[in-house]
């Protein structure tokens, strides 16, 4: 007998669930108001980032004008300008934008930004590749610039005198630093001057053949004067140091009512601090109005108190004034010279001296220089 065939059943089909739309198109395009809301809210950074980047990618011819673009930072290419995105879909879907929204202002901005983005990175790239300049350096660059200043007169050969390092250290504020290194740079040069006129080297002679005589003369002059007039500066600066305050306000009230001249332009120094007067044994002041120098002298272990415009507890005795023929060449010895290179120096003067100091400073005067001991050589005090 022949099996019966099993009739076939026929499988139901069961309906798959439809996919929920996303990304782009799930924006609703019933409004364009709503369509742009979509992209700001919804619609993944990522796929903004890419319609941007296509669109600029389409549009501009200029490869590495479009490798600028692309290289500005992914903020740009976020829902900061999600509205020119669905701008740029819009129009891809055919549909035409409200006349609120205009396509063509809309790029304008979104050019106009990135134009800004690129030039910011650009100036911050700029800065990584430009050194920072260190302290160090600055200074270094400002001695090069003043050396090469005072070299442009060497090379002119108008040796004059009217130039002065002072005042273009002053003027522009430099560094004592700076100062040092002019001096230390001019000084073998100088040196080497005084030996071709002095000694006149023939090695010398021979290598300056090209200069005459009276120019080499007021080429060592004009050296004389650069390092002098350094020096000047230098000596002023560390007259403005700045000091460590006292422990007691006393010596801050000694000094209060002291009249005294800041500085000299004539003769280009700056008087030191007179706190440093108080306690000092020694002090030394120069009267510019009358170009008196005189050495104030303190008997007492405590030294100098100061009461109004007078140093209080002066010994007469021991204390000297005399006037000055060439201020110029003696002040500079009272401000780097040791106590007993001022005593031996100050002996040779032949100006005859004047009466005794009494004590008393005013608006004319220079507070020089202070020493904290008193030193005695053929009881004359240094």
């Amino acid at each position: 007998m022949a099996a019966r065939k099993m009739p076939k059943i026929k499988k139901k089909k069961i309906p798959l669930p439809r996919k929920a739309k996303t990304g782009i198109g799930a924006a609703p395009t019933n409004k364009f108001e709503h369509f742009a809301e979509y992209f700001r809210m919804d619609l993944d950074q990522k796929e903004i980032s890419y319609i941007l980047k296509k669109s600029i990618k389409d549009n501009i011819k200029d490869k590495d004008l479009v490798k600028k673009y692309l290289a500005v930072p992914d903020y740009y290419f976020t829902t900061m300008n999600s509205l020119h995105c669905a701008m740029i879909v819009w129009k891809e879907k055919g549909f035409d934008l409200p006349k609120a929204y205009i396509f063509d202002n809309s790029t304008k901005l979104f050019y106009d930004g990135l134009n800004q983005a690129v030039k910011k990175k650009e100036t911050e790239i700029e800065k990584i590749k430009s050194p920072v300049k260190t302290p160090a350096d600055i200074l270094k660059q400002k001695k090069h610039e003043l050396i090469g200043s005072i070299e442009e007169i060497l090379d002119t050969e108008e040796y004059s005198i009217e130039y002065s390092p002072y005042d273009e250290l002053q003027k522009d504020g430099h560094a004592q630093s700076t100062a040092r290194a002019i001096i230390d740079y001019y000084t073998p040069i100088l040196e080497e001057a005084k030996e071709l006129v002095h000694k006149k080297t023939p090695d010398l002679v021979e290598g300056y053949s090209h200069m005459p005589v009276p120019i080499r003369k007021k080429y060592l002059e004009f050296l004389q004067h650069i390092v002098d007039d350094t020096n000047r500066f230098v000596m002023a600066k560390k007259a403005t140091r700045k000091t460590s305050k006292p422990r007691t306000k006393t010596a801050y009230a000694q000094v209060s009512k002291l009249q005294y001249l800041k500085e000299s332009k004539e003769f280009k120094i700056t008087s030191i601090d007179p706190l440093l007067i108080v306690g000092a044994r020694v002090v030394w002041a120069f009267n510019t109005k009358y170009k008196q120098l005189t050495e104030f002298v303190c008997r007492a272990r405590d030294g100098f108190e100061v009461k109004g415009t007078s140093l209080q507890m002066t010994d007469p005795a021991l204390s000297r004034k005399i006037t000055l023929r060439k201020p110029q060449e003696f002040l500079p010895i009272i401000q780097s010279k040791t106590q007993k290179q001022i005593s031996v120096a100050y002996n040779q003067l032949t100006t005859k001296q004047s009466p005794r100091s009494d004590g008393r400073i005013n608006k004319d005067t220079l507070i020089m220089r202070v020493f904290d001991k008193c030193i005695y050589i053929d009881n004359e005090s240094i």
